[in-house]
């Protein structure tokens, strides 16, 4: 198991799996986090990515702040605003695996605020 900068890694076909949890919506290019997860995976290997859901708004992000966050200190109540604001929509990730051929790889939204992203890549 490693764990490191996805830039950092060297080589290719070198990962029996992968799995990534929140990373995504804080990266400024997310096609080069899947270019290198594509990359860094052996072929047959099975992926899982998930990450936050971008709300329809920043009201209804606040409500899910709200909602989950309610007792938390002001800066991880501001930090989970901002991230959910930062965050990708369903369509938004379903263009990138496209974009990267990446399309046997399926988008599921597992709740209001999180996406997953399973399968395995050849």
């Amino acid at each position: 198991m490693r764990c490191e900068r996805f830039e950092s890694v060297a080589g290719a076909n070198i990962a029996d799996a992968a799995l990534c949890n929140s990373l995504l919506h804080h990266l400024p290019n997310p096609l080069q986090f899947w270019h290198k997860l594509r990359q860094l995976v052996k072929p047959g290997s099975p992926v899982l990515v998930m990450d936050l859901l971008r709300p329809d708004s920043p009201e209804e992000a606040q409500a899910i702040v709200d909602r989950y966050a309610a007792g938390e200190p002001d800066i991880l109540r501001r930090d989970f605003y901002n991230s959910l604001l930062a965050a990708f929509t369903e369509d938004e990730v379903t263009t990138q695996l496209a974009r990267m051929n990446l399309t046997r790889l399926l988008i599921d939204v597992v709740d209001d605020c999180h996406w997953v992203v399973g399968g395995v890549v050849y």
